[in-house]
């Protein structure tokens, strides 16, 4: 459980959970893998949450895209450099499709 009225910085909020904001400071951002640790730190954000339908969807275009890269390159710095808490992951990898059970990912920051 993350502590009431941390700071979160999530994904797009079309892909990110939703109604949070009773709970938590919360600030969605579509680019959130171009964000470094240092930046999110020094924004005073505390956790970073992403999900599956945003880093997923990058590896499959590396050789055709720059922002395909930059973005492989970010979400992989989240896994270097800030901590893991949590994955949430449906049972059964099939169940997730379209835009239902996606995988979460919760980071401390450091």
């Amino acid at each position: 459980n993350l502590p009431h009225g941390a700071r979160i910085a999530l994904g797009s909020r079309t892909y990110s959970p939703q109604h949070l904001n009773d709970l938590f400071d919360v600030r969605y951002d579509d680019s959130i893998h171009t964000r470094s640790a240092q930046q999110l730190k020094n924004a005073k954000f505390e956790y970073v949450v992403v999900n599956s339908f945003q880093y997923d969807r990058y590896p499959y275009s590396l050789a055709s895209s720059a922002v395909s890269r930059r973005a492989v390159e970010g979400y992989a710095a989240f896994e270097r450099e800030l901590t893991l808490l949590r994955v949430f992951a449906p049972q059964f990898s099939f169940q997730t499709y379209g835009e239902h059970n996606p995988v979460i990912r919760i980071y401390r920051i450091p």
